[in-house]
Order: structure tokens, then C-alpha cells, then sequence
């Protein structure tokens, strides 16, 4: 699915559900060429439910492989957040610890330690491109969106 079907199919479906079922939601441009970490703006507290859904593709520039979001898209609460990931294009997740959500694109980077650090230079992420629309959505509570 490209990303302009992925945001108007959720449009359309999310403007029929009620209120009290889905209290929150924000779509999010994660370019693949941005090196981690996007600041959603939601601060979330411990025991937040949240749902994410993601489409598009990273792709190399100069050669024929591409990645879809279940291996590329990444979670972090707080700056210093123990890094997380589903592993389809949807996932849902409770908030541990209260704090910042942070999202990444993992791809073409490599994890130095447990809360999201780059081993690997900035420059990879000149490699590629291309795009993942993230929808987040808090299910369990209003939650301001500060961004």
C-alpha cells in the first residue's frame, strides 16, 4: 500500500469511529534518509495504550533492495528509553515509563546500545531513500499532543 491510500483509507475509517473508542490520533512523516530520533510531541505516562500503524519502503539508492516498516520502524519513551519495535506494520504497545515517544527509522543504521545510539556514521543515511507514514493512535486516554 502507498502511503497517499494508507493516509486516506485511515482518514475515512477514523472519522467513524466514536470518541470514546479512539481518544487521539496523529499521522507522522518518518523520511528514511532522517537519522533516529523523531519527537512525536506525545508525552505519555505509564500504562498509555498505544497503536501504531506504518507504510511505505526505504529503499537503497543505487541498488534494487527495499525494506517495509516491520523491520524498520522503531519506539523510544523518553530520551534515554530502552529502544522497542513490533513486528508486522502494526503494533501495539503499553508505555512502561512515562516520557517523550520518539520514533526512528532504523535502516541503514545499526543499534550501539539498548536506547537507540548509531553505530554506524551519519553519512549511511545519504544511501537511501523514501518515506513511512506512521499512524499513532492512543486508544486508553486523551493525551496532548504538544508537536
Amino acid at each position: 500500500m502507498n502511503v497517499i491510500e494508507f493516509k486516506s483509507g485511515f482518514t475515512q475509517f477514523l472519522g467513524n469511529v466514536a470518541k470514546d473508542v479512539i481518544y487521539e490520533h496523529r499521522f507522522f512523516d518518518l523520511p528514511s534518509e532522517q537519522k533516529p530520533w523523531f519527537d512525536t510531541g506525545l508525552d505519555v505516562e505509564a500504562g498509555d495504550n498505544l497503536t501504531s500503524f506504518a507504510a511505505g519502503q526505504t529503499r537503497f539508492k543505487d541498488l534494487p533492495i527495499t525494506l517495509e516498516p516491520n523491520f524498520q520502524l522503531w519506539f523510544r519513551i523518553g530520551q534515554d528509553g530502552e529502544i522497542f519495535r513490533g513486528t508486522r506494520d502494526s503494533h501495539s504497545f503499553t508505555a512502561e515509563q512515562p516520557g517523550r515517544l520518539y520514533l526512528a527509522s532504523y535502516f541503514p543504521g545499526e543499534w550501539a546500545g539498548k536506547t537507540g545510539e548509531l553505530a554506524t556514521p551519519d553519512e549511511v543515511y545519504d544511501m537511501v531513500t523514501g518515506n513511512l507514514a506512521v499512524l499513532l493512535i492512543s486508544a486508553g486516554r486523551p493525551i496532548p499532543w504538544t508537536a
